[in-house]
This record gives structure tokens, sequence and C-alpha cells, in this order.
């Protein structure tokens, strides 16, 4: 939510103070080469980074690099910004996913995937309401400052779970004794 809504604000933003479609289509641009070049160095990220503070790590990577948008609004700093904050976001989400998945039992294993993204993907939409309302109200100072709150709030809440943060490396997985494919029985 707090994520997609960053993006929203930022890209109105620069729409508002009048720069051409062409360099903010580059922002695009680079936060999607910031998640290509991420999701390249996921396996090597996920095997070498305990999961846990792999997810912290992606935590403040959501919250770090918007700083500098609170003074500069312009298409190199928002350029930056994006692509920064996508590069570690697919070895993250890819790292707690994959742990997610090998702790679940087998037999729980669609209702869990259901739930996660249900849950995610209802929230997504409110992301341009949540941005474009506190843009309007607020402006576009207040606004990128209320969504780096949220997200700086959010990254010391994980940070302060135990649970997040002892996740292991992925060879060091406990695993459901359920979590494997079930025997099948022989066919007459």
């Amino acid at each position: 939510l707090v994520t997609n809504a960053i993006f929203f604000v930022v890209i109105m933003r620069l729409v508002e103070q009048g720069y051409p479609a062409s360099q903010i289509g580059l922002i695009e641009t680079a936060a999607g080469l910031g998640g290509i070049l991420g999701a390249l160095a996921a396996p090597y990220l996920i095997d070498r980074l305990p999961t846990g503070r792999l997810t912290l790590a992606v935590a403040w990577m959501c919250a770090l690099p918007l700083v500098p948008l609170l003074w500069s609004m312009t298409p190199m700093t928002a350029l930056v910004s994006s692509f920064v904050l996508l590069l570690i976001n697919p070895a993250g989400n890819a790292g707690i996913g994959a742990y997610r998945v090998a702790i679940t039992p087998a037999d729980l294993q669609g209702r869990v995937a259901a739930t996660s993204q249900f849950l995610s993907m209802s929230i997504m939409p409110l992301s341009p309401l949540v941005g474009g309302w506190l843009l309007h109200r607020y402006g576009g100072p207040a606004a990128v400052a209320a969504l780096l709150v949220a997200s700086t709030l959010l990254a010391c809440y994980l940070t302060g779970s135990r649970s997040i943060r002892s996740v292991p490396r992925p060879r060091h997985w406990p695993s459901s004794p359920e979590s494997s494919a079930p025997e099948l029985a022989p066919v007459p």
C-alpha cells in the first residue's frame, strides 16, 4: 500500500511541476530496471543472507531511498530513489514467500497462498486513493513525508520482531512434517 502510494505521489508531483512525459517515463524504466537487476541478484542474496535479515533490509529500503524526495522532487532524484527502492525487493519477496511455503503444511498451501495474495491484492487499489488524497489535502512535500513516516514505522515494527529477525537462510529453514508432497499409493 505505502510503496505504491509513494510511486503515485512522486509521479503526480512531477506531472504537477510540468516535467515532460519522457522524463517521467525514464523514472518508471529505472524502477523496472532496478526490479530486473534485483531479480537477477535474488538467488545469490537469498542463499547468502538470512531470510529475516533480508526481509528487514527490504523494509528499510522502502524507506531510506525516499528521504531525498523530501528536499528534491526532480526526475533525477525520483529516478535514483525508485531504482534503489526496487533493487532488493525481488529477493525479499522471493525469500519470505519461499519460507512461507517451506513451513506451511501441504494441505494448507493453497489456503495460505490464496489468503496472502487476496490480502495484498485487496490493498493495492487503495494506494492511488491514499496517495491522491494526501497529495490533494496536504500537498506534495507533506504527502511524501507522511508516506515516508509510514514506511519507516513499518520498518521499525518489522525490525522489532524477533520472529522475523530470526528466520535463517534457506538451508536452515525448518520444514513442516506435512509440507512435503504426500506419497501416492501404487496403482493396482
